[in-house]
């Protein structure tokens, strides 16, 4: 049977995992943010937060597996050392249950949405798009041309694709 994340679950499924703690949510609040995967932010005591994601099962209890290439970022930066300097620009995942597709993230507060920005903003200053452009280059030049790199998040993906609907469309992606 699929494990279906709610506001109502949230919190035994996280202490289940060894995230928090029963003392925690008496302390906590839970707020749904809106997106693609079901998304809820938890703010816990002492100004912690956590965004907790489950991606949407498109059928039998599957999903397409983008959790799972998330993942394998994640361990590419701590496998290979070099790449270390990209950690700054990634959310921390402190947890990946990819049998039920849910991942755990430590809450950057100082994250704000490019469209949702652009949006609200009457101005858009080309300080942002030159950040984001310079390291999207960075990360480019740090990973062109690494067989070894695209070696390991292909098989990875390939022995842990038990929670997608078809790995090939996965390996094609990277």
């Amino acid at each position: 049977m699929t494990f279906i994340l709610s506001n109502q679950n949230v919190f035994d499924y996280l202490i289940e995992r060894g995230i928090c703690t029963s003392e925690e949510q008496a302390q906590s609040n839970v707020e749904r943010k809106y997106a693609k995967n079901f998304n809820l932010l938890l703010t816990l005591p002492k100004g912690r937060k956590l965004l907790v994601k489950q991606e949407p099962h498109i059928h039998d209890g599957k999903t397409a597996g983008e959790f799972l290439r998330e993942w394998k970022i994640q361990e590419l930066l701590q496998k290979f050392s070099e790449l270390s300097q990209i950690r700054p620009w990634i959310s921390e995942v402190i947890d990946f249950d990819a049998e039920r597709s849910i991942i755990v993230f430590n809450y950057l507060d100082e994250y704000r949405d490019v469209m949702n920005f652009y949006g609200k903003e009457t101005t858009f200053p080309t300080e942002i798009p030159i950040a984001i452009g310079t390291i999207l280059a960075r990360i480019h030049s740090l990973t062109l041309e690494r067989q070894d790199y695209q070696e390991f998040c292909t098989q990875t993906l390939e022995s842990q694709s038990s929670t997608t609907t078809d790995i090939s469309d996965i390996n094609t992606q990277w």
